[in-house]
């Protein structure tokens, strides 16, 4: 499974259980909240990138922006043996059709379907 950051999102896997213990107990509860919340964290890391900054904990809650999927690139954030080597992996676009939409807008609102599209 590959995932659009190079790294692990929790510092240890008492932060990961606790981090996935909240994301069970607000699945499927409360969507407009988080959708409303989704949208100001955007605004807010995008604010913060316009001036240098970067914020992991803002992009993980939500604020990363809507972005095409086939412009991101993504890692395998764990390492993979292959006998004496250990490698991580990364796919990122190469073609000049698919770097062309790094950075575009996306939009969902009002398409469930939108990433299939």
């Amino acid at each position: 499974m590959l995932v659009d950051g190079p790294t692990f999102a929790a510092p240890s896997t008492r932060k990961f259980l606790s981090s996935l213990k909240l994301l069970a107990s607000t699945t499927d509860k409360a969507e407009g909240a988080k959708k409303a919340l989704s949208s100001v964290l955007r605004r807010v890391e995008g604010a913060l990138e316009a001036v240098g900054g970067k914020s992991a904990m803002l992009t993980t809650l939500g604020g990363h922006p809507l972005t095409h999927p086939l412009s991101d690139t993504f890692f395998s954030q764990t390492p993979f043996r292959f006998g004496a080597f250990v490698a991580k992996f990364s796919l990122a676009p190469s073609s000049t059709n698919l770097t062309q939409l790094s950075g575009a807008k996306f939009t969902l609102a009002g398409r469930p379907d939108a990433l299939r599209e």
